[in-house]
């Protein structure tokens, strides 16, 4: 599933691209892929201590399963003092302490540098990254969404004193056949007011996307949650209408490799406080954690750091073969979820009528299941097939036709001959190709002209 980036990326945290730890209990020395430490499922609160010397320079407080491998990034002004460990082993106890080494990078008054995205073809701003620090800091440069960045040797910035703004050039990145990009944005519902960060996102026309509201509000009432990418100029911007909402809360992960200590991506997680939420991790990468396919949002925690190594595998699963596909479905019933692995999830199901843009499916002891999140499959057979398709049809003439719902049982209404309808959809049901006409209401192909 794609995620829809802002266009303008919010100030970066302190960080370092130079990481790495010194634990004083040495059980926790071990690299994770080595490690043996035991777990359980006892959630508990460590206070991580970063230490330069014998004086205490910051704490964090973190949450997890006891065994629970947390990345550690230095504090801000600091580096890990080796740069080979980036992790700390979460412990059981009454408000256990893990002390973790750190040195003073090259100290100066702090230093804040603008980068100017420049788009190398136009010569017109796309973006900009605002980066605060000390001078000999270093940071990740991300090129806005759409575009990549032209010099590889932009890929890192490190802080200059008495440099204030810094262009760099880029171009936009190659679509896909076919693709094209919309725009979206979010509004108070029953104002003219704008919320969040205007944002591109690319796909096919007709392709679905979900709207993902910004930190604080949620979707308004009646809103619908996804939308298709449209061709048409007039309907390429996408408004959606929110609410603020007290409950609603947003966390950043950022994923950060083991051994080197790279923050390697990040992506926003919004949802309510206390909710169970997946995470989708960056191409080619995987959780240390097994406990980290999910996020339970909470609202101390606005950001989160993630321990992830490098993945060749696009599944965990040896049995069932795995396919990429790029489709739409929708659920006929209240449809449990699966693991990978075949085994159904006690604690999770697709609501009645939801629909889901399914990236993969897979085929396990002659079921097929259809990849609907980061670690959670649905049947086939709980799920209609569909796809995008902005158009108008128009029925046939002389009679009176009928439509069916998306199960395929004939309902008691029907369209009247020769007249035109709206459709946005279009689905193979029971054997017959049919066009959504309303919210749950199909007509047959053969009906239309």
């Amino acid at each position: 599933m794609k995620t829809i980036k802002n266009i303008s990326t919010a100030a970066i945290l302190f960080s370092t691209l130079l990481l790495g730890i010194t634990i004083t209990n040495p059980t926790n020395t071990a690299q994770a892929d080595n490690a043996t430490t035991e777990t359980n499922d006892r959630v508990v609160s460590n206070t991580i201590v970063y230490e330069e010397g014998n004086s205490v320079v910051n704490t964090s407080r973190v949450t997890g399963t006891v065994g629970y491998q947390q990345a550690v990034v230095a504090p801000a002004g600091y580096k890990l003092a080796d740069p080979t460990n980036n992790f700390v082993t979460l412990l059981d106890g009454v408000n256990p302490r893990i002390y973790v080494k750190v040195t003073k990078l090259a100290m100066s008054d702090p230093v804040t540098t603008t980068i100017n995205y420049i788009d190398s073809a136009t010569n017109q701003p796309v973006g900009k990254q605002t980066l605060t620090g000390y001078e000999d800091q270093s940071f990740a440069l991300n090129a806005p969404n759409l575009y990549k960045l032209d010099n590889s040797n932009d890929t890192t910035y490190t802080l200059i004193k008495n440099v204030y703004s810094r262009k760099v050039y880029v171009s936009p990145e190659k679509l896909a056949a076919g693709e094209i990009t919309n725009t979206v944005r979010y509004r108070i519902k029953g104002t003219g007011i704008y919320v969040g960060q205007q944002t591109l996102v690319s796909g096919k026309p007709g392709s679905q996307q979900a709207y993902e509201a910004p930190a604080g509000y949620r979707l308004a009432f009646n809103q619908s949650s996804v939308y298709f990418i449209s061709s048409d100029r007039a309907h390429s911007i996408h408004i959606a209408d929110v609410q603020k909402d007290e409950s609603a809360g947003q966390t950043k992960v950022n994923f950060v490799e083991l051994g080197t200590g790279v923050v390697i991506g990040n992506t926003m997680i919004n949802g309510d406080f206390g909710q169970t939420l997946p995470i989708s991790f960056p191409n080619g990468y995987e959780p240390i954690n097994s406990a980290d396919q999910n996020l339970v949002l909470r609202p101390y925690e606005t950001q989160k750091d993630i321990l992830v190594k490098k993945s060749n595998k696009d599944t965990n699963n040896d049995n069932g073969t795995v396919q990429k596909n790029n489709l739409l479905v929708k659920s006929l019933t209240d449809a449990p979820l699966y693991d990978v692995n075949g085994k159904k999830i006690s604690n999770r199901s697709l609501g009645l009528n939801s629909e889901w843009a399914s990236d993969r499916y897979m085929v396990l002891n002659g079921t097929t299941y259809y990849h609907v999140s980061t670690n959670e499959w649905a049947k086939a057979s709980d799920m209609l097939i569909y796809y995008g398709f902005n158009s108008t049809v128009t029925t046939k003439d002389g009679v009176n036709v009928p439509l069916f719902s998306a199960n395929g049982t004939q309902s008691n209404r029907n369209l009247s001959p020769n007249t035109k309808w709206a459709t946005d959809k279009y689905a193979t049901i029971n054997g017959v190709k049919m066009f959504r006409v309303s919210t749950n209401e199909w007509v047959r192909g053969t009906d239309l002209k």
